[in-house]
């Protein structure tokens, strides 16, 4: 300090008249006061930030010229109580006005259009970071352009650079201001001209490389200028001109690959290299977190647009890992725009790339959610979270986007937030739609809905009528008609009870998307269910208040639908539904969806309680089995059938039934509402059934479970308020009973229906896990060793027979190799002379050891023949097919189920281990 010291203050106290000068207008010269004003500024921690400030405003006060106000700055964000409290006391206690700007409000300052150019210049902020324009008012740039087309005086620093580059960049992205846009790069190519500072030449320079490729889409005549600038790359030192550099290299290798600007060849490559190089070499030494952060998010980028040719690949791997270590370090940062970073892993994900699919994409956007939510709170976590799931459903990759929203949804669920929670689960339903989950779809629709309908604010309940309409529509989906007349009752008595101002276009064209699926549906009824049509015109009559959107709608389906004969008509109804028309009519109650490659069918009867009861058992397990598309199951391709019932105990209970050709199991479920709630007993037996359907072991099974509770499964299956709760809320037993649902009979029940399941929800067919081609031939080298032993005079035996060649033959028809021949005889043979040899007395473990030790041991000629019948085609397939058991268990797997399916296991098998299409050189057989 200078003799005396500051007297607490940090900078000269002055007197300002700058409120009565012309740039008064300005929003930070509106700050100041016509006072004598003093200044100080701290860059003391948040804990003793308050001590700090005011033992500061003490010597102020006690010193030197006195003064009306005083404007603290500091790095820490200081919160709005303790900014009051420490105002109030400097005003009881001082009677001085105190003005905070903490680290978030000064960063608002500089962020103006006026002030930004102090940020540009003294902190060194690059030239992209620059704030857009949000306003509508344009008025600022007119007032700019008639300042400069009269200037009174040649631009030539950063001020006027600032004030010139706002105007560029505005004539560059606004039709109307598009013919301005020489007049700027001549003024900005001027600034270049006329200053002496080096630094800011290169900004010109990158401002008028940029305008003129935006603007003209063409950099053709500006080489030289380009040249000169990444001629420095080698001495450039501050961050801000590195990460402008490779910005305008990114801007350079699109301009090369589009022919619009000519280069040296090998020009841009050097330029390329000789950035990584400076980004690298910076890397090395930086410990600063800021600056490491801000190095690692331009080495990704150099990653991810390598170079100018198309052979340069794109190393999402590479780019991952800067930005896992941009992510873990980025709490320790002030500076560094975390949100901007947010929005450029979103803007990536709707491109090509696919970074979505990478295996650490959710561990770096739930790490930068995070970091967010600390820095802004989780309404802005909230609002990337959803940024993210609207450019993922957009790319069609419903089950990404599923994970986003169902974060965002959580975060939202504020009274402040709750238009943006309720988006978030509309925008699930729609996700769940789109994969053909369509009773996941319907909790999530009864879930915006309720909360809807439930708040007084306009803004939220607006989405009541939507929302049920989104309900509707899973219902018409599933081929569930009688609850689609439902759900569009209300969504019609809603859409009335709402006035003509809220009754905005959108809802408008919600309504008119019920009134087109109840004209396909009558179309329906019409071609198929003639006895039906009366009941569906009189649901139709009930739709007071929208009658006179039919008749612009009804033309539109009827023409799309009409036309078709009635094998066209099926077929488009299999494209366009999950389940047959009209299949929530009939005594019994029929449900089929496919998931996982798995064909699910439930059944129950047709009455109030237990529909509302199976439908949320089938909501849950559609929501658990979402969660469990990108997670390898090891899931056989089969059909499960789940009997549902009513009980009168007060657990929902588990039976597995028999059966060879499917899985079986009948779920009993309390009519009455226990003491204790379902919700975690329908979550327990609908992730016992998927754990029972894989063939993993059950700890794997559980390890997985336990993950995706972790993740936050369980609050996907239960938000808000339980799907029977929501069902029973919306529709009444007396409203479900008075469509006489039961009596009616489903239409074309002999006609198979076939729909076509959603890519993303197909069965995991790629080779299983463990699967290599070595082990495959070592465990063929040892099949070919050991089935020939305990048969090999039977064999020769067999093979003198013509109709067992005759068997031979059907079976290598059907694809069975050698080896397979070989086991099923092997195992045939040795299973008899077992039987034969086997003392009734004796148990299964002593079975077990007696027939491993007949299958290892060489057959000898004076043993006795095994009956001819033993070896036909059924047999022959029944013994392989039993193998396939052992064969499962020796690759870590386990069946869970008593009576197993086993041409689903010899699906899995062939499809995932090559069991049907793996085989070695082999001695010949005589097959």
């Amino acid at each position: 300090m200078s003799a005396g010291g500051d007297q607490g203050r940090d900078f000269e106290t002055f007197r300002t008249y700058l409120n009565m000068s012309p740039i008064s207008a300005s929003s930070f010269i509106g700050l100041v006061s016509g006072e004598p004003i003093a200044f100080a500024c701290t860059t003391t921690d948040l804990d003793n930030l308050t001590q700090k400030i005011k033992s500061d405003v003490v010597t102020i006060k006690n010193s030197g010229e006195a003064v009306s106000d005083i404007h603290y700055f500091c790095t820490a964000d200081l919160p709005v109580g303790r900014r009051h409290e420490i105002q109030q006391w400097a005003n009881d206690t001082h009677n001085v006005h105190l003005e905070v700007y903490d680290g978030q409000a000064i960063s608002e300052l500089l962020s103006d259009r006026d002030t930004f150019w102090i940020a540009e210049n003294y902190l060194h902020i690059p030239a992209e970071l620059y704030p857009p324009d949000l306003t509508t008012d344009a008025s600022w740039y007119h007032e700019s352009l008639e300042l400069w087309k009269n200037p009174d005086h040649a631009p030539d620093n950063y001020a006027d650079f600032i004030q010139i580059k706002s105007a560029l960049r505005h004539s560059t992205v606004t039709d109307a201001a598009r013919t301005d846009l020489p007049f700027w790069i001549k003024l900005m190519i001027s600034i270049g001209v006329n200053t002496p500072l080096l630094s800011l030449k290169r900004k010109t320079i990158y401002e008028v490389t940029v305008a003129s490729l935006r603007g003209y889409g063409s950099l053709l005549g500006h080489e030289k200028e380009i040249q000169t600038y990444f001629n420095d790359i080698p001495s450039l030192s501050e961050l801000s001109e590195i990460e402008d550099t490779s910005v305008l290299i990114t801007f350079c290798i699109g301009a090369d690959r589009q022919n619009v600007v000519q280069f040296e060849e090998g020009e841009l490559s050097s330029w390329i290299k000789q950035v990584v190089d400076k980004i690298e070499s910076e890397l090395k030494v930086t410990k600063n977190p800021d600056r490491r952060c801000t190095l690692l998010r331009l080495r990704a980028d150099r990653y991810l647009i390598p170079g100018p040719r198309s052979a340069n690949v794109p190393d999402i791997t590479m780019a991952m890992e800067c930005w896992l270590e941009l992510a873990s370090l980025v709490d320790q940062t002030h500076l560094f725009p975390l949100d901007n970073f947010s929005d450029e892993l979103t803007q990536l994900t709707s491109l090509p790339l696919d970074i979505n699919k990478h295996k650490d994409y959710r561990r770096l956007t739930r790490q930068v959610d995070e970091a967010l939510e600390k820095r802004f709170g989780s309404f802005t976590a909230a609002d990337k979270c959803r940024d993210r799931a609207i450019t993922l459903f957009e790319k069609g990759q419903y089950l990404d986007a599923l994970n986003e929203i169902h974060d965002a949804k959580i975060k939202w669920f504020a009274s402040e937030t709750l238009e943006g929670s309720v988006l978030a689960t509309r925008l699930a339903s729609r996700c769940y739609q789109e994969l053909g989950l369509t009773f996941a779809a319907k909790y999530y629709s009864m879930i915006g809905a309720h909360v809807s309908i439930n708040c007084p604010d306009e803004p939220v309940s607006k989405h009541a009528s939507p929302a049920l309409v989104d309900a509707a529509f899973s219902d018409y989906m599933q081929g569930a008609f009688c609850g689609f007349f439902e759900f569009s009752d209300f969504a019609s008595l809603v859409y009335r009870a709402l006035s003509s101002e809220q009754n905005t276009k959108d809802i408008i064209t919600e309504i008119e998307r019920t009134v087109y699926h109840a004209t396909i549906i009558r179309v329906i009824a019409l071609r198929f269910a003639p006895e039906l049509l009366t009941f569906v015109d009189e649901r139709i009559s009930r739709w007071e208040g929208i009658k006179e959107l039919f008749s612009a709608v009804v033309p539109l389906a009827e023409k799309e639908w009409s036309d078709n004969n009635v094998p066209d008509l099926w077929r488009k109804l299999e494209e366009n539904l999950i389940d047959r028309p009209f299949s929530d009519v009939g005594p019994n109650r029929v449900v089929h969806f496919r998931a996982l490659g798995i064909t699910w069918e439930f059944s129950w009867e047709n009455d109030y309680e237990l529909t509302a009861s199976s439908e949320e058992f089938i909501a849950v397990l559609q929501i658990i089995l979402a969660d469990f598309y990108n997670i390898d199951l090891c899931l056989p391709r089969t059909m499960v059938q789940v009997e549902m019932r009513s009980s009168a105990g007060d657990k929902i209970q588990l039976e597995n039934l028999p059966s060879n050709d499917l899985i079986r199991y009948r779920i009993s479920i309390p009519t009455t509402i226990p003491k204790d709630p379902l919700d975690a007993q329908v979550f327990g037996i609908a992730s016992a059934i998927l754990g029972y359907v894989s063939f993993l072991p059950q700890a794997k099974f559980m390890l997985h479970l336990e993950s995706a509770l972790r993740q936050g499964l369980s609050g996907k299956t239960f938000f808000v308020q339980s799907y029977r709760n929501l069902f029973s809320r919306f529709i009444v037993a007396s409203d479900f009973n008075r469509t006489g649902r039961k009596i009616k009979s489903i239409p074309q029940i002999g006609l198979p229906f076939e729909p076509i399941s959603h890519n993303q929800s197909e069965w995991l067919s790629s080779l299983g896990p463990g699967y290599s081609k070595e082990n495959a031939i070592q465990t063929l080298k040892n099949r070919y060793e050991v089935a020939p032993k305990p048969i090999r005079f039977t064999l020769l035996s067999l093979l003198t027979n013509a109709e067992f060649r005759k068997t031979v033959a059907e079976l290598k028809t059907a694809g069975w190799l050698d080896w397979h021949i070989l086991t099923a005889v092997a195992l045939a043979t040795v299973n008899y002379r077992v039987n034969k040899q086997r003392h009734p007395s004796q148990g299964m473990t002593e079975y077990q050891r007696l027939f491993m030790d007949t299958l290892n041991q060489e057959e000898d000629v004076s043993w006795d023949p095994v009956p001819l019948s033993l070896f036909n085609k059924e047999k022959l397939k029944f013994h392989l097919f039993s193998s396939m058991g052992s064969t499962l268990k020796g690759l870590g797997f386990e069946i869970h189920q008593p009576t197993p399916d086993f041409n689903a296991i010899s699906d899995f098998l062939g499809r995932r281990y090559n069991y049907w299409s793996d085989d070695i050189e082999h001695p010949d057989f005589g097959f």
